[in-house]
């Protein structure tokens, strides 16, 4: 069977129809999308009529849902953080969620039981969750950006390095280093005290496509010197979910084009699902 990944946008198309899908592949999603959901269904009473239904599919019985979020599958990425315990208790939140969409409630009932369910976690969760990864990922990028500008001196001797056969493997490395610094982060608070270098030398090439993904829009962003775009560190994070051999359902530019440029298959959700 072969992986179809839904993402938000290709949920959201369906609007309350079951997909009629090739009995080939097998429909699935993640913890993200579920995570965009919600940030979209608190915004206002007209937002989260369009968005139930969506919500509603996640409990359904012809999708796939991987609940986990994406810190958590950042560190399982790398063998070195398996001696951390993984306390995820935000996956109870967006599965209550789905359950009041399914059951009705209404826009004033839902946001008030997800701010109560929220209140140990932060006001609006959800959300100050995305803008966090969001500016994790432009900063970051920004950090690597000035480094190499650095070294280069110019755009066009920047442009000329990156032409060297030897600058995607360096590239790569890279992006995995900063990842690893991410994930000891996450941990820092808890006492642990690996290195970065310590959780990055474990890494064993789990989740490969989300590394590539990453890499490149790295690269395309340094390439065309411009600041990293907001949703990037948010279309990026779903390549987190996708095995090898998944076929990427999406009608976002941007998803569609990381993507084919990591040799991720895809189909456009609006040709598929009309």
């Amino acid at each position: 069977m072969i992986p179809l990944y839904f993402d938000t946008c290709a949920l959201r198309r369906l609007g309350r129809r079951e997909p009629s899908v090739n009995s080939c592949f097998t429909p699935v999603t993640g913890g993200l999308t579920a995570v965009e959901l919600v940030r979209a269904a608190e915004r206002s009473t007209a937002e989260y009529a369009r968005v139930r239904p969506a919500l509603a599919h996640l409990s359904a019985d012809w999708l796939q849902v991987d609940w986990r979020l994406p810190e958590q599958i950042l560190m399982e990425m790398f063998p070195a953080m398996h001696i951390v315990q993984f306390s995820e208790e935000r996956r109870s939140i967006l599965e209550a969620c789905v359950e009041m969409a399914n059951l009705g409630a209404s826009h004033e009932s839902f946001t008030a039981e997800l701010r109560e369910r929220c209140a140990p976690l932060g006001d609006s969760f959800f959300t100050s969750f995305l803008n966090r990864v969001a500016s994790k990922h432009i900063g970051a990028t920004m950090q690597g950006h000035q480094i190499l500008k650095a070294h280069a001196g110019s755009v066009a001797d920047l442009r000329s390095v990156m032409s060297e056969p030897w600058w995607d493997d360096m590239s790569f490395r890279g992006t995995l280093h900063a990842t690893a610094d991410i994930v000891r982060q996450l941990t820092e608070s808890a006492g642990h005290n690996l290195s970065t270098e310590n959780i990055r030398d474990s890494w064993a090439g789990d989740n490969d496509i989300y590394v590539r993904a990453a890499t490149w829009c790295s690269d395309d962003s340094l390439r065309n010197v411009r600041t990293p775009a907001r949703n990037d560190g948010i279309d990026v994070l779903h390549f987190l979910y996708l095995e090898p051999g998944t076929i990427l359902l999406s009608d976002d530019v941007r998803m569609l084009e990381i993507a084919d440029a990591v040799d991720v298959n895809t189909y456009a959700a609006g040709a598929v699902l009309g």
